[in-house]
């Protein structure tokens, strides 16, 4: 036997677990079709985080100096620098673990076979963390030209004068905040009464208050109809909830629908695996597919984000190895100005459940950290049972809310209730004292700045 895990998918998922087999003993391989990292390193979070990070910059900067002109190419050449250096690093982390790195297309053959650029290798166990690519519909596809999706857009060279953004989901928003920070014309077209629709109410109400106030452009409630490459633009014909159509014309169009798992052409059915209804690999609460078959992150569904892929992959690797697994809330994160992160239930999902809850808000205005830097938009939110005040969800708008979630993820899981959260001593000034607050005013309506 070759190996005791082979590991189709170098991303976020994939290499996680092979760090963590290797850790744990097991003679580990690692396939990848093209560069370590998957979407996220490579045509995602990272890419995205860094455009977002230096068109924030810019904008605040022209705040200062009106006539600055934006360095495009140099904003590019950024977002390159920072995946050639996570690369490396990967590239580190395997030869560390002693991980085999095995560059090429891999083939499931059968029960423990793996073909790989022509080369057959066997191992006891094969693990599937294949990711997943953008979601096209038929009358909605990218052409590579000037329909696009986030993979095409993030590498642009050029910057258009407007932007047709099909979706109001974290993808839209974040590469429509990105364009209109750099003086590009951004229209956003969302077929639901609101951005962000699985995300709280309340966050998806300031995030369209404070988008709208940088420049972006909002279509709710409206079906893009026909979308079409006429060479020099792109035309594009949209219907209301009533009925009437209205005509769009942009320089590119940025298709935002969603993504769609990655299983063509692995082998599947040698191995007696059946696609689910949408495509995905059904496994069980031990990520297993089958005999000696596994997978993780965006083959199986649910949230479609990196860290979930990463922590699946650790779990699916350490129960094979026999260890007790315990499971984590998962948050999730926008990173757009001011940035949206989540954890646990929303207001919407325990009303539907019939679930009493009690609602404790605190904004970022009063707080001297935000006054401070200039940051006022947003609120902390926490959401609590009425009975034991036990912590329900967490949800931010604001400043830093992406490393703020952590904090709440840790009280859920550590079953928190809101008066244990709110007697926490944190730091003066810092936009952390939010959260203490809200957790106060969920419990008791005692928060002291409120």
């Amino acid at each position: 036997m070759d190996f005791d895990l082979l590991i189709i998918g170098a991303g976020p998922g994939g290499y996680v677990a092979a760090i963590r087999a290797a850790q744990l003993g097991l003679k580990t391989g690692l396939i990848e079709k093209g560069q370590p990292g998957g979407t996220c390193l490579n045509v995602g979070c990272i890419p995205s985080k860094a455009l977002l990070e230096k068109s924030w910059a810019y904008a605040e900067a022209c705040k200062l100096a009106p006539d600055l002109a934006p360095d495009w190419a140099g904003i590019q050449a950024h977002r390159a620098q920072v995946i050639i250096q996570q690369h490396q690093g990967l590239h580190y982390l395997f030869k560390k673990n002693g991980i085999e790195y095995l560059s090429g297309k891999a083939e499931i053959l059968g029960p423990e076979r793996v073909a790989v650029g022509g080369e057959e290798h066997r191992a006891r166990n094969i693990l599937i963390a294949t990711g997943s690519r953008p979601l096209s519909l038929s009358h909605l596809k990218p052409d590579g030209t000037r329909i696009l999706t986030s993979d095409e857009l993030l590498s642009l060279e050029t910057l258009p004068k407007s932007l047709l953004v099909v979706g109001g989901g974290v993808i839209g928003l974040e590469l429509g905040s990105v364009f209109t920070r750099m003086g590009t014309q951004v229209t956003v077209v969302e077929l639901t009464d609101r951005v962000l629709p699985e995300m709280d109410l309340d966050i998806s109400k300031e995030m369209t208050r404070c988008l709208k106030k940088q420049g972006l452009n909002f279509k709710l409630n409206h079906r893009l109809e026909a979308l079409e490459n006429r060479g020099d633009h792109v035309w594009a014909r949209m219907s209301d909830k009533k009925g009437t159509d209205q005509e769009l014309t942009a320089d590119l169009a940025l298709l935002a629908l969603g993504r769609r798992p990655y299983t063509e052409g692995l082998g599947l059915e040698t191995v007696g695996i059946t696609l689910d209804s949408r495509g995905f690999i059904p496994v069980d609460t031990h990520y297993q597919a089958g005999p000696g078959i596994f997978a993780i992150g965006d083959v199986i569904g649910g949230a479609m984000l990196a860290h979930k892929a990463s922590e699946e992959g650790v779990h699916c690797v350490e129960k094979m190895a026999g260890a007790l697994v315990q499971e984590s809330p998962l948050p999730s994160a926008v990173y757009t100005h001011p940035e949206a992160a989540s954890v646990g239930l929303t207001e919407q999902a325990l009303a539907a459940k019939e679930t009493p809850y009690l609602v404790g808000r605190f904004n970022f205005r009063p707080l001297g950290r935000a006054q401070a830097a200039g940051q006022l938009d947003g609120f902390a939110k926490v959401l609590c049972a009425p009975d034991s005040g036990k912590i329900l969800g967490v949800h931010l708008c604001g400043e830093r809310a992406s490393d703020l979630i952590a904090i709440g993820a840790l009280a859920l899981e550590q079953g928190l209730t809101a008066e244990t959260w709110g007697r926490q001593l944190v730091g003066h000034p810092s936009f952390a004292e939010a959260l203490k607050e809200a957790a106060l005013d969920a419990w008791g309506h005692r928060a002291i700045h409120l």
